[in-house]
C-alpha cells in the first residue's frame, strides 16, 4: 500500500461529520475539536486525495461527489470496525460498551421499571441511554442514529428499518370521570361507546405526523364518520391533564389508563362497534452491524414483555 494514501479513522470521522451538519464549526462541535483542526484535516486530505471535497455555499459547505463516495465507504470501515470490536466483546465475561433506546412516554413508564434495573444488574458494564418522545420523533432519531433501538407504535414502511412485533393494543376512549354523570352526549358515556357516539365527544388528538391520527381517521372514515377534534397536542401528559380538567376525550390503551397517576379522575371506555389495533413493535436500522450491546438489550426488551402485557 502507497503511504502517501493512508487515511486515519480520525479524519475520516470529521468528512462524516461535516458531510452531515454542512458546516466545520457545528462538526467541531459535535467531534469537541476545534474548528481550525476540523478545517486542517479537510484540507490535507483533499491534498492527498486531490480533489475538493465539499463545496462552499455561503456558509454551508455541501458535499461533492468525491466526498459522497468516500462517506459511504467511511460509512463501511466504522461498521467494520465495530464488528472487530463486538467479536471481541462477545466472548467477554463482562461485556461493555453503550446503547441508545427511545421510548414513548406512556410505555416507557411500565417499560423502563422492568428493564433497566433487570439490565443494569445483568450487564453492569454497558452504558444505557433512553430518549422519551413520540413515535414519529423516535423514528427520526433512529434514522439519524441518534438512538439504536426504538419502541414503536402503528405501522411503519421503510426500506431502511427492521421491525420485531412485540404485541397488540386495543384502543378506547378515556375521558373525563365526571361524564359518567353527564357527558356531551347528553347522558353517561357507557362502558363500551359506539364509533357514532365518540364522534359526538370532543377528542384531543395528535398532529397528523404522529402515528396514532391516521390510524384514528382511518378508522372514523371507514364507519363515514369524522372525528371531532377540539384540539391537537403532542403530548401524552399534557393530552391527560385536559382530560383530568373534563375537556374532552384521548384515544389510549387501557393498560396506559391503568398506569395514569391520577386515574380516578379519568375512566375508560371500549368500542362497541369497531376494532382500533394499534401494534407495538421494536425497530432498528436494517443496514449496518448491531452492536452487541444493543443485541443484549433487544433480548432483554422481549424477556420483559410478558411481564409488561400483564
Amino acid at each position: 500500500m502507497n503511504k502517501d494514501f493512508e487515511i486515519d479513522l480520525g479524519t475520516l470521522r470529521v468528512v462524516l461529520a461535516v458531510a452531515e451538519c454542512l458546516s466545520y464549526t457545528r462538526a467541531a462541535h459535535k467531534l469537541g475539536i476545534t474548528q481550525p483542526a476540523v478545517s486542517k484535516r479537510i484540507t490535507a486530505l483533499e491534498r492527498k486525495l486531490r480533489t475538493k471535497l465539499f463545496r462552499r455555499d455561503g456558509q454551508r459547505f455541501f458535499p461533492t461527489d468525491a466526498c459522497s463516495a468516500l462517506c459511504e465507504r467511511a460509512e463501511q470501515i466504522f461498521s467494520l470496525v465495530d464488528q472487530l470490536t463486538e467479536s471481541t466483546l462477545h466472548f467477554s465475561e463482562r461485556p461493555t460498551g453503550s446503547v441508545a433506546i427511545g421510548v414513548p412516554q406512556s410505555t416507557g413508564e411500565r417499560l423502563l421499571p422492568l428493564l433497566v434495573p433487570a439490565f443494569r444488574d445483568r450487564y453492569p458494564g454497558i452504558f444505557v441511554r433512553v430518549e422519551q418522545g413520540y413515535v414519529a420523533d423516535l423514528f427520526e432519531q433512529l434514522m439519524a442514529k441518534r438512538i439504536d433501538i426504538a419502541i414503536l407504535f402503528g405501522h411503519f414502511s421503510s426500506p431502511n428499518v427492521e421491525l420485531v412485533p412485540l404485541a397488540d393494543h386495543e384502543l378506547g376512549i378515556l375521558y373525563p370521570a365526571s361524564w359518567s354523570r353527564r357527558s356531551p352526549l347528553g347522558y353517561p358515556v357507557p362502558e363500551e361507546i359506539s364509533l357514532k357516539e365518540a364522534a359526538l365527544l370532543p377528542l384531543i388528538a395528535p398532529s397528523i405526523e404522529q402515528s396514532l391520527r391516521p390510524l384514528i381517521e382511518r378508522t372514523f372514515h371507514a364507519a363515514r364518520l369524522r372525528p371531532n377534534i377540539a384540539i391537537e397536542i403532542n403530548s401524552l401528559a399534557l393530552q391527560m391533564s385536559l382530560v383530568e380538567t373534563g375537556f374532552g376525550c384521548i384515544f389510549i390503551t387501557e393498560r396506559a389508563k391503568l398506569g395514569a397517576r391520577n386515574g380516578s379522575a379519568m375512566k375508560f371506555a371500549r368500542l362497541a362497534d369497531a376494532s382500533m389495533t394499534w401494534p407495538m413493535s421494536m425497530a432498528f436500522r436494517r443496514h449496518g452491524q448491531n452492536t452487541q450491546a444493543a443485541k443484549l438489550m433487544m433480548a432483554m426488551i422481549q424477556d420483559c414483555m410478558p411481564a409488561l402485557m400483564r
